[in-house]
């Protein structure tokens, strides 16, 4: 092991999580978020940039890839000269970058999530290729997708209710060989809970549904359970989605069980609300 991968990961004593995203320059979302959450739970972050972002804390104007040649350069550099506990994956603008990061992460025992982002909520662009192409690369190369409605349109399947939300998680789960945390923020209110035992009532509940596709991998999901959160009324603040898929990684990172590291997200998602939502003036 080199000098440098030693003194940065063991000398430390904090397991490194590797963020892969756009670049936010307001640090509402994207990378900059990603590695404030990482360094506040008590890891150590590093990053690589897929995109720079026009925006500021109320929207993306515009997203600008960076090529792949920059990113085919910088990949190897940056795993070869650290100890990787965890890799959480943001935009991936195109299928070749997305190639390269599949093939950089297999080569990584550290747990892999990818919270796929392919639009703002502004509606601006942030691929140039198709989102299923995308997700077909990277996805067998993860060990938990979480995804949204929004994201789940993409990949053209209709999400309109909890049942639906379900079933959107399992196909996608099949679809891309690995599980998938299908994330019901966006489902509309109304919905029903799917298990008698839900301790919420709707609608003042987000159904977070994790599906597996059968295959055992470096995480041990529990196909179908469900991990209910309250839901908040009024508009979400940018990043939540983002800032969530981070606490989780930094929980796998430090070798937590998935449905553990899943309940305490949530719960400190909870904590962080306010501070996503005051984020910019």
């Amino acid at each position: 092991m080199n000098s440098n991968r030693q003194s940065f990961s063991e000398a430390a004593g904090r397991p490194v999580v590797v963020t892969i995203d756009a670049l936010d320059p307001s640090g509402a979302d994207g990378l900059l978020a990603n590695c404030r959450v990482v360094e506040t739970l008590g890891c150590r972050s590093a990053g690589l940039v897929t995109a720079n972002l026009v925006a500021d804390s109320s929207g993306v104007r515009r997203c600008e890839p960076v090529t792949a040649e920059v990113i085919a350069e910088q990949l190897p550099a940056l795993f070869a000269d650290i100890e990787i506990h965890a890799v959480k994956i943001g935009v991936l603008p195109s299928v070749g970058v997305a190639r390269l990061v599949a093939d950089a992460v297999s080569q990584t025992s550290g747990a892999v999530i990818w919270n796929p982002r392919f639009v703002s909520r502004s509606g601006v662009a942030l691929v140039v290729d198709s989102p299923q192409r995308i997700g077909e690369e990277i996805g067998p190369q993860c060990d938990l997708i979480t995804t949204s409605v929004i994201e789940f349109a993409m990949w053209g399947i209709v999400v309109d209710s909890v049942d639906t939300l379900a079933r959107a998680g399992a196909q996608s789960a099949k679809q891309f060989r690995t599980t998938v945390l299908a994330m019901g923020g966006d489902v509309p209110l109304g919905d029903v809970p799917l298990g008698d035992d839900n301790p919420y009532s709707p609608p003042s509940f987000i159904a977070n549904i994790l599906c597996s596709n059968g295959q055992e991998g470096r995480v041990h999901p529990l196909d179908g359970h469900q991990f209910p959160m309250a839901r908040r009324r009024g508009p979400y603040p940018r990043g939540l989605s983002t800032t969530f898929s981070a606490l989780l990684a930094c929980h796998l990172a430090c070798s937590i069980e998935l449905d553990q590291a899943i309940e305490r997200a949530q719960s400190e998602l909870e904590s962080r609300w306010e501070q996503a939502a005051s984020v910019g003036r």
